[in-house]
């Protein structure tokens, strides 16, 4: 087949990394990358040698087929992002209400006051 450059000869796979006797299936850290944000979801250049994999859309459409489904995870996250912040804010209320400080409550404090508002204000 004739080799295409760029991003147009790309295609998408769907790869597990072991095996089903547990052995690495072929993948090979190369080296991972150093990055601000997030640490906890380590980035890495992988070397695939022999490496079982099954195609995952038309072939040579690998980045169309990989944009639709961050557009998924996009979606996904921001969700999840917008959820976890409603809960944070329900509960920092909750604790503000709660927590005496000064002979008064928390929430009565105007620091807290602002704090929740802003809070509440990025939110909506």
């Amino acid at each position: 087949k004739e080799v295409v450059s760029g991003t147009k000869g790309l295609t998408c796979f769907f790869a597990r990394v072991r095996t089903p006797d547990n052995k690495l299936n072929g993948v090979k850290i190369a080296q991972l990358k150093d990055k601000l944000g997030t640490r906890q979801l380590p980035t890495a250049e992988l070397e695939l040698e022999g490496t079982a994999a099954t195609v995952v859309g038309p072939i040579g459409r690998g980045i169309p087929t990989i944009a639709d489904m961050l557009n998924i995870t996009r979606i996904n996250n921001a969700f999840n992002a917008t959820g976890s912040m409603s809960l944070a804010i329900r509960r920092s209320v909750q604790f503000a209400k709660a927590r005496w400080v000064f002979g008064r409550t928390l929430a009565e404090t105007p620091l807290q006051l602002e704090t929740l508002a802003a809070m509440v204000v990025a939110y909506r």
